[in-house]
């Protein structure tokens, strides 16, 4: 008889929202996991996955008949909300929960692999990972992540940098799979980048980080990461051409600070003094401030409900300053809880018409839990972007160091730097290179080179003569 009424009730939601019937029964308590499973089912059929989260985990958690239909059922509301912070986390701490059929098997094996790599259980994600058959639909998502734990150096017997590549390399052998299987291949193509620059094969590193796609999250970041490999090549030109156009008005969402510290790498290598200290001061004037508020908002840990509207609310988004909390909302497992967060509010209008019930007060429990979920995440990434940043103002600090002594030892040696430079020719510009790439721009064709840009300078170093600018 539950069951009918359910049923019923499910033919009522689909006409605008839970009827009479199935509210009913969402207030009926879900003593046993059989009763939370059918709460659960009935809640999805609604068209409430959010809702569904907390019966079905309360169901899969038990081992019994009900426990595979609850896994399942859990696995296909994970999938259509893009959900990247319970679900995972629940499959993780319970590994002999298993769903009845293969499809659903590999879903379970990727989430609890992808969970224990973020958690630094990189042996277990290993096992976990190699479970999942190289012609699932899920191979490359799995790949990919098996790339990256065999190129951590926190991993049990170190890193394993070539069997990293063979991975990472086979994910863009993988096509289709829509906008999620490009989003894969562009990041095993700039973990490719990143793992052969780490060899030091810088060449072939450059090449690696110019094949991303420039329509993919992660092309702001291989655009200044590409100057990395040929700046240690010697090509000063090429490496300062790629930090520039990270200024490009397209990437202005973007934060880049590591770029401007590159920018004065490569111009304090050069002996150019004058041109550095301008660059480590704007630097600084627009990142210290930036830092401090980091540093106090990260130690003072706010509540979780301020955290998330840090990002969730615009006009506080704001105060993190240039691009930062635009990047921070394109970060998945961020993004992900927002929406999850925004689900679970949608849900629980439909659901509160009818008053308190069982299926409301899971709801909360939920909501509880994501919000805290989505404050860590968030935490966590303040922390290292707060981290990151003070690195890089005590790189400005020694590049300042440095740079004094620089200049020190021309006025001891007697150098007028002013005729030297003038004494050097620009080096010529490259040629031969990849094409410049055409935009349309109100129905014109521009042409632009981002990614492409190369930059002339002359080296004002005595001992060395200058490096020609190559692509």
């Amino acid at each position: 008889m539950r069951r009918l009424l359910l049923g019923l009730a499910l033919l009522g939601c689909a006409r605008g929202g839970p009827p009479p019937d199935l509210l009913a029964a969402a207030r009926a308590p879900a003593a046993t996991p059989s009763e939370a499973l059918s709460l659960g089912q009935a809640l999805q059929a609604a068209h409430l996955d959010a809702a569904s989260l907390g019966p079905l985990r309360i169901a899969g958690a038990v081992s019994g008949p009900a426990q595979a239909p609850a896994i399942e059922a859990l696995l296909g509301a994970q999938e259509r909300l893009d959900e990247q912070l319970l679900v995972p986390a629940f499959l993780l701490a319970h590994p002999d929960a298993q769903p009845a059929t293969p499809g659903a098997q590999e879903r379970a094996l990727l989430l609890r692999g992808l969970e224990a790599q973020r958690t630094g259980a990189l042996d277990e994600a290993e096992a976990l990972l190699r479970r999942i058959p190289p012609a699932s639909p899920l191979a490359p998502r799995a790949r990919y992540a098996l790339g990256i734990v065999l190129s951590d150096p926190r991993r049990p017997g170190g890193a394993r940098m070539q069997a990293a590549l063979d991975e990472l390399q086979a994910v863009l052998g993988y096509g289709g799979g829509g906008r999620e299987g490009a989003e894969t291949r562009a990041l095993a193509q700039i973990a490719i980048a990143r793992v052969l620059y780490g060899l030091r094969q810088d060449g072939a590193s450059a090449a690696a980080y110019d094949r991303v796609p420039r329509d993919s999250r992660v092309w702001p970041e291989s655009l200044f990461e590409r100057g990395y490999p040929r700046f240690r090549a010697g090509d000063d030109g090429g490496a300062l051409g790629t930090v520039h156009a990270t200024r490009a008005p397209q990437l202005r969402s973007s934060f880049l600070p590591e770029a401007r510290i590159l920018e004065a790498t490569v111009l304090f290598h050069a002996c150019l003094y004058g041109e550095t200290r301008s660059v480590l001061d704007g630097f600084t004037a627009g990142y210290r401030p930036l830092s401090d508020r980091l540093a106090l908002l990260v130690d003072r840990r706010p509540s979780a409900g301020e955290e998330v509207a840090l990002l969730a609310d615009e006009s506080q988004r704001a105060t993190l300053g240039e691009g930062l909390g635009s990047s921070l909302l394109a970060e998945p497992r961020i993004a992900a809880g927002l929406r999850l967060l925004r689900a679970l509010d949608s849900e629980r209008a439909r659901l509160g018409a009818a008053g308190p019930g069982p299926a409301l007060e899971s709801l909360d429990r939920v909501r509880v839990e994501a919000d805290q979920a989505t404050a860590q995440s968030i935490h966590a990434r303040l922390a290292d972007v707060s981290a990151s940043l003070r690195d890089l103002l005590e790189q400005a600090d020694v590049l300042r160091f440095e740079m004094t002594k620089g200049e020190k030892e021309l006025l001891d040696a007697d150098v007028d730097q002013r005729k030297l430079l003038a004494s050097r020719p620009l080096p010529p510009l490259p040629s031969g290179g990849p094409a410049d790439e055409l935009w349309r721009v109100d129905g014109e064709w521009w042409a632009d080179e981002i990614g492409f840009a190369r930059a002339t300078l002359r080296n004002g170093c005595p001992a060395r003569q200058a490096t020609p600018s190559v692509r």
